[in-house]
């Protein structure tokens, strides 16, 4: 997904698609930021990837080029990626979930750039022998108290004086910053390939997209996104990666509502009067014309494009089982309202749903994540 890998971001490392930007990349390496700087090289399906020397890259090929990231923080030794499956369902507004419990996958030797060619000692990509966390001596204590590979990593991270929770939020907001810096061109993209009509908004129709977020953690703890892939390999040779599998793609068709036939199932088991929220304002002459964007919540200005987007969020939230809302964005009981929804330039669906959810996280705290 190059969308994701070159738009500006502080958490997507330099990269250049070849050889549409060689000129642009020749010139950006003028710089003594970049004097001796190590490139990791990947082909148009992501596969093969190897760093490289400047002076060795194929700049005239179809390929990708991305800054390599060599001061990173290792597991025993061993170079790991982050993997976050994430799953949107909806473009406009936008509305996207995480699997909450993260995936990794350690390179099968230690890390090592002495010999470039040796690409198992950098790169967790390609190879059935990766490293698994409960093969280290070290982590024994953790496997006899029963912890999942996630849970191990995790705890690895905390013992070296790290704090967790600093990573994941870094991770939240990185998808987050490219999800909403991207959503314009996605939604060209969706209207190109499927195309829209005045009766037909392909951004409101039935729509996903499963995906896993690759990332990898430098030794100041900066977080760092390699990639998306928009089709990510779920073949597995190792059993208990098998049974994750399964149970993520329980999630995702449970929150799609596939098992009571898709997201319009959604509109025919719920009823409108479940999306309303009492806003006091509601029944008061300010709101008698619903002129105000406010009022909009109220039960007689919905309309029914607005009422099937309500029906649809609900639906999600509620059959979401272990998947956790990234967006719209996880909200306090106490302090619900953000500012930044009701940008003028933010569209008027995204600041309707938003708003929906903050009036319900307001009366329980079951809708605030």
């Amino acid at each position: 997904m190059v969308l994701t890998t070159t738009q500006p971001s502080k958490y997507i490392p330099k990269t250049f698609v070849m050889p549409l930007e060689k000129m642009h990349f020749l010139n950006q390496i003028k710089s003594p930021r970049y004097q001796n700087q190590l490139w990791i090289e990947k082909g148009q399906n992501h596969r093969g990837n190897k760093v490289k020397d400047t002076k060795d890259l194929n700049l005239d090929h179809n390929i990708l080029v991305q800054e390599f990231i060599s001061d990173q923080f290792l597991v025993h030794g061993h170079s790991f990626q982050i993997g976050v499956w994430v799953l949107f369902t909806y473009i406009e507004p936008l509305r996207f979930y995480i699997i909450p419990e993260f995936s990794h996958r350690l390179a099968p030797a230690k890390f090592s750039l002495d010999d470039l060619n040796d690409t198992r000692k950098y790169v967790t990509d390609g190879f059935k022998d990766l490293k698994e966390p409960h093969t280290f001596p070290e982590m024994r204590h953790r496997v006899e108290a029963g912890y999942s590979k996630a849970q191990m990593i995790a705890s690895y991270i905390t013992d070296a004086g790290h704090n967790i929770s600093k990573i994941h939020d870094q991770i939240y907001d990185a998808i987050r910053s490219v999800l909403y810096s991207g959503s314009d061109v996605m939604l060209q993209e969706f209207r190109k390939m499927y195309g829209s009509t005045p009766t037909r908004n392909v951004a409101h129709s039935n729509f996903f997209e499963f995906t896993r977020w690759d990332f990898i953690l430098g030794s100041n703890m900066q977080v760092y996104l390699l990639e998306v892939n928009a089709s990510p390999n779920m073949v597995v040779e190792y059993s208990p990666r098998a049974l994750r599998y399964e149970a993520y793609l329980f999630n995702v068709l449970h929150i799609l509502g596939a098992d009571k036939g898709g997201h319009a199932s959604h509109r025919n088991w719920l009823r409108n009067s479940d999306v309303l929220v009492s806003k006091a304002m509601c029944y008061k002459p300010m709101c008698e014309s619903c002129s105000s964007e406010e009022c909009l919540q109220c039960g007689h200005c919905h309309t029914e494009d607005h009422v099937t987007m309500l029906k649809e969020s609900l639906g999600e939230h509620l059959n979401r089982l272990g998947m956790r809302r990234l967006h719209p964005k996880p909200m306090t009981h106490e302090g619900v309202t953000s500012e930044e929804y009701w940008k003028e330039d933010i569209p008027k669906r995204e600041r309707l749903n938003q708003a929906w959810f903050e009036e319900k996280c307001k009366q329980d705290t079951y809708w605030c994540t």
